[in-house]
């Protein structure tokens, strides 16, 4: 009772921002006759630069969501941190770091020569890619994001991603927010997940965790399990509106 008529509604788009599966999910429950298209892209792409239909028979939680490959003019690139190479001579499931090329990426950063210099490289053959930072896998001509490069660490000599353990998660039903930081004491890196509750608060907590843990152990390798978990009422904020891992890192020293 007094919601809004949205049976009309045929057509939604989500872009920008990663989407998270478990909200794919939820979109296309709660919109079963309309068409769900998810869009990728930074800023500096010019909003999007590629995109996906998305059907409720390809989401799965325990993966990431598809956005798809680039749009018509734009070229995707994937970089190893040393060469560039066209998306589709790199191995399906090997994670780099996504670069497009095209007419609709950004030209430079006002008055900032230096960062311009740092998230540009020149193609081989001419033009220039952008750097995303995002870490992806391809399978087919598709996509599929896996975190940000400066979100991965070196744990026991094992290179670990954190958007990639959040992902994971993520995918539990009970779970409302979840961060996992990197946490170092004494020179030893351990991972901590942070993690909020859709109801039930505090007194949820232990059941949520040990839901968290399982999911750990069926789908992450052993060196990409938390070492402890923790809940949070709420969680830190920087002053773009995303989880703070820098104060969430101060706030496992303290505990």
């Amino acid at each position: 009772q007094g919601r809004a008529d949205l049976s009309s509604v045929h057509t939604i788009i989500t872009t920008a921002s990663y989407c998270p599966p478990k909200v794919a999910q939820g979109l296309l429950a709660a919109f079963p006759g309309a068409r769900l298209f998810n869009c990728y892209g930074p800023t500096e792409t010019t909003v999007y630069c590629c995109w996906t239909q998305v059907r409720a028979e390809n989401v799965d939680l325990a993966r990431p969501l598809s956005f798809g490959y680039p749009l018509p003019g734009l070229i995707a690139w994937l970089y190893d941190g040393k060469e560039l190479r066209p998306a589709g001579e790199v191995p399906e499931g090997q994670e780099q770091e996504l670069c497009m090329q095209g007419a609709q990426i950004f030209r430079e950063y006002l008055n900032a020569p230096e960062l311009t210099a740092q998230k540009v490289l020149p193609c081989p053959g001419g033009g220039r890619a952008y750097r995303t930072g995002d870490l992806v896998t391809r399978q087919g001509r598709e996509f599929y994001y896996f975190g940000r490069t400066d979100d991965t660490i070196k744990v026991a000599g094992h290179r670990v991603n954190l958007g990639e353990i959040e992902l994971c998660l993520g995918a539990c039903e009970s779970v409302g927010a979840v961060c996992v930081a990197d946490v170092s004491v004494r020179e030893q890196v351990s991972l901590h997940a942070f993690f909020g509750v859709k109801s039930g608060g505090g007194e949820c907590a232990p059941a949520v965790e040990e839901e968290l843990r399982a999911l750990c152990h069926k789908h992450l390798p052993y060196y990409m399990h938390p070492k402890k978990f923790h809940f949070l009422e709420s969680f830190p904020l920087s002053i773009a509106g995303k989880i703070d891992r820098r104060k969430l890192r101060e706030i496992a020293g303290e505990l």
